[in-house]
């Protein structure tokens, strides 16, 4: 099942907190997806392109994933969310966050790796 598949049957709950739901009224375009890919010096892994051409970026209750251009602001931008020297993880870039101080970070593979801000400790997730 990919990732846009799950996020829509989510959606379609109605169990999210709509205060603290943002969803982006447009996908990002294929243009915006190129900027952000060169200011990060690496390309943005299939399934995360395809979330932001839905979405550009979403916040569902605690969970965000960050979107492209000037149109993320709301979800904030993905190349302006980086975290500099990623705990050692080579080639990855920071995709999202939650309200707990997690930060989450994919690798060029598209493994999805999940960083505590306040201990440090680093956990693959998928």
């Amino acid at each position: 099942m990919s990732a846009v598949t799950k996020i829509q049957e989510v959606l379609a709950t109605g169990l999210l907190i709509p205060q603290l739901t943002i969803i982006p009224s447009r996908g990002a375009l294929d243009e915006e997806i190129r900027q952000e890919e060169v200011l990060l010096r690496r390309r943005l892994c299939f399934d995360h392109v395809a979330i932001l051409r839905c979405w550009n970026g979403i916040a569902l209750d605690v969970v965000r994933l960050f979107g492209c251009g000037e149109n993320a602001s709301n979800v904030g931008r993905i190349s302006s969310s980086q975290i500099k020297n990623c705990v050692g993880i080579e080639g990855a870039i920071t995709i999202g966050s939650d309200a707990a101080g997690f930060v989450y970070l994919q690798t060029c593979d598209g493994h999805v790796w999940v960083l505590d801000s306040d201990g440090g400790k680093v956990e693959q997730l998928a």
